[in-house]
């Protein structure tokens, strides 16, 4: 089951619990739903950060050789970029409404 569907569930077992009946439970889900996306509402995902940050942040003018040279090297280059993704708020993220 994935993360959008235990939370479309748990909000439906909320209303139920509360004495909405089930096809008004399911309807109101969805329009809860729907609303928190368009307002940008996602789903913080639990994942690592990029292994080559060089490469995702496309910065510093390094051309892909030098990049896996450094890493090649152990280049602490790569570490101060990470660091950096996590103080500036670098997540991994999933829309809530997974499009089918």
């Amino acid at each position: 089951m994935t993360k959008q569907e235990k939370i479309k569930e748990g909000m439906k077992e909320i209303l139920e619990l509360q004495g909405v009946p089930y096809p008004m439970s399911e309807s109101t889900v969805d329009l809860i739903l729907s609303r928190q996306s368009s307002q940008g509402v996602v789903i913080k995902m639990d994942r690592k950060l990029p292994e080559n940050p060089i490469k995702v942040t496309n910065a510093f003018g390094l051309s892909e050789a030098e990049v896996n040279a450094r890493q090649l090297e152990g280049d602490c280059f790569a570490k101060v970029i990470q660091d950096g993704m996590l103080l500036a708020g670098y997540v991994a993220t999933e829309p809530l409404i997974k499009e089918e």
